[in-house]
């Protein structure tokens, strides 16, 4: 990112801007302080355009599914994570919420996995809806979609989308505990 820390944005956009040549670029986290540490995003995130591993994990020590990194939209931030191209890309570890305009995962590109994620919630577990929890565009293939709690995105209709899958072939969707409410009873 051209210093020691850098935000989100800047870290996909360094990551889109090097060519990969011995595997995904990384962006991981050690944002200072204890506890959960919340990313607020007040316009679209760029879109990734090659592969990349986000990998909240990296924040501190936690069991997968209790995120310490949340990525929290607001009305015109679009989708969370647009992953538009870059095949083999990972995200992993986030709590991803509040994009009432979008998914929190999105992607059109193959080679996916999408694993340890809160996604239509805070870290806590609290709503904070997506209109799409993870969405998979037409033709993208091979991707894997697990150990994630996908809770209350609606789209502001009702429609309780967890995942929205129109992939060619190959995707793995397993494991994943996806719910119309945050209690998880629907």
């Amino acid at each position: 990112c051209g210093g020691e820390d850098c935000t989100l944005r800047e870290a996909i956009d360094a990551a889109n801007g090097h060519l990969n040549s011995g595997g995904p670029d990384q962006i991981n986290f050690a944002i200072p302080g204890g506890g959960v540490k919340t990313i607020n995003v007040s316009s679209a995130l760029p879109f990734i355009l090659d592969a990349v591993v986000i990998d909240g994990l990296t924040q501190g020590p936690t069991a997968c599914g209790t995120p310490l990194v949340e990525v929290s939209g607001t009305s015109g931030a679009g989708d969370g994570i647009f992953l538009q191209s870059g095949s083999g890309s990972t995200v992993r570890g986030l709590a991803i919420g509040n994009f009432s305009g979008g998914s929190g995962i999105r992607s059109s590109a193959g080679g996916l996995t999408i694993e340890c994620n809160s996604i239509g919630t805070d870290a806590a577990g609290l709503a904070a809806a997506n209109a799409t929890g993870v969405r998979l565009q037409s033709g993208p293939s091979n991707n894997t979609v697990r150990w994630n709690v996908i809770a209350k995105n609606n789209a502001g209709s009702g429609l309780g989308y967890g995942v929205l899958a129109n992939p060619s072939n190959g995707t793995l969707i397993s494991e994943n505990s996806i719910f119309d409410n945050v209690g998880g009873t629907a």
